[in-house]
């Protein structure tokens, strides 16, 4: 049951990482004088429209994608194997 509950805090970690790093690509690498309600304020229109961000921000965008999916599939995989092989920490 411990590892049930593990894998859900880290399939919630990689949507707050997600959620971060997205937000700090809309606030810091938005194009000079561009405003940053464009996309109505949502950050995750940033992951959608990508040619809306310099090349820094292309980068974030990379790692934002895949630290959600590291952090997503790591977590699932714990829960996955919490409910097949019943196991807990000793």
């Amino acid at each position: 049951m411990r590892w049930l509950f593990i894998g859900f805090i880290v399939v919630l970690a990689a949507i707050w990482c997600a959620c971060f790093v997205s937000s700090f690509a809309t606030i810091i690498n938005r194009r000079p004088g561009e405003d940053l309600f464009k996309h109505g304020g949502n950050p995750w229109n940033y992951l959608l429209a990508p040619e809306d961000l310099t090349d820094e921000g292309k980068k974030y965008r990379i790692v934002c994608i895949t630290c959600f999916f590291l952090f997503f599939l790591i977590g699932l995989s714990l829960i996955i194997a919490s409910k097949i092989f019943d196991f807990e920490l000793a």
